[in-house]
């Protein structure tokens, strides 16, 4: 039998309790319930729990145990087809709740399962591209809102009902660089993106929000902005260009942060399958997801994720999850 310090040059360290924030690698010897443990690098999507009604172009957000998707286009008969579909998730399956007032998709859904908020959207036909609508969740129905402070579509947004962010997105004029907050009655200007962007990823609070990556008008930039509650500073490329990945708005932070998927037209093929982390610096790739897919909703970090809807060949309502980081395991060693 191999001897661990003569393959690897070093002891196995003994402790009492198991170590915390354990690291890709590290392994120890637990002398209270006498087993080794080591804990390998575990990163892979899986699919999970199709929801119920099949769409793209969807607000949401994570975690994963308390996902909520909210709005979306069917795509009914091959037309586009609003609707005001919510549907909540509880790590295992997906449950409808109740329904937009404005039916509509591309909208910017933030908050958590039983407080959000869902801002602007587009609603054709018969309605707006571009809508002030805000509706506010509590659980089990949507009311309106202060209306957003102008019309827009296809933003981004996070932080919570009583301290909300919300920027970016296409207006009738073209993307817009504005950002503005919520406190849960009033919309109040932000600062000022560097870049005029619609269809960003990005998420976490209102005091220190991420956007990343998304469509000026005219091209599909990797850049990475990070907000402190005042203005935005740029950050880290990505690796690939695109716009519409997760990250709609909850379970990320400036320091830790999932993208999957995308979409970037003049690209062929132009929906992508990658996924990529962010660490508060820079991006590096992780496993890619099980379909490509584009339009999707969802969001995470480098331990756990969710990618929910899109359009493929056509809308799904394929959802799948991401796994990743250090995941202890014990050795059998009688």
């Amino acid at each position: 039998m191999s001897i661990y310090r003569t393959v690897k040059g070093y002891s196995v360290k003994s402790v009492s309790s198991d170590p915390a924030n354990v690291k890709e690698g590290q392994i120890w010897y637990n002398s209270a319930t006498k087993v080794i443990k080591v804990a390998p690098k575990i990163e892979a999507w899986a699919s999970a729990n199709a929801f119920n009604t099949a769409r793209y172009g969807i607000g949401g957000f994570a975690p994963v145990s308390a996902a909520l998707i909210c709005g979306g286009n069917t795509l009914s008969g091959g037309a586009d087809t609003p609707t005001g579909k919510t549907e909540s998730y509880d790590g295992t399956n997906w449950t409808e709740v109740g329904d937009f007032n404005t039916a509509r998709y591309y909208v910017s859904c933030f908050g958590t399962q039983t407080a959000a908020v869902a801002v602007g959207g587009d609603s054709r036909p018969p309605g707006s591209g571009s809508q002030t609508t805000n509706e506010e969740w509590d659980g089990s129905s949507w009311t309106a809102g202060e209306a957003y402070p102008t019309a827009t579509s296809q933003s981004m947004g996070g932080g919570t009902l009583t301290a909300g962010l919300s920027w970016g997105g296409s207006f009738p004029g073209g993307a817009t660089n504005k950002s503005f907050h919520y406190d849960g009655t009033d919309w109040t200007a932000g600062g000022d993106l560097n870049t005029a962007i619609r269809w960003s990823g990005g998420g976490a609070t209102q005091t220190a929000g991420i956007s990343y990556g998304g469509f000026t008008g005219t091209n599909w930039p990797v850049q990475t902005e990070e907000y402190n509650g005042s203005s935005w500073a740029t950050a880290g490329d990505m690796s690939q260009a695109r716009q519409t990945y997760s990250g709609g708005g909850g379970g990320n932070t400036q320091t830790d942060t999932l993208a999957a998927g995308g979409y970037n037209a003049p690209q062929s093929p132009n929906i992508y399958n990658n996924t990529e982390l962010y660490n508060g610096t820079s991006w590096s790739a992780a496993p890619n997801l099980g379909t490509a897919r584009g339009y999707g909703t969802g969001g995470g970090t480098a331990s756990s994720g969710i990618l929910a809807g899109s359009v493929i060949s056509t809308v799904t309502a394929a959802t799948e999850e991401f796994t990743g980081g250090a995941t202890t395991r014990t050795v059998d060693v009688s």
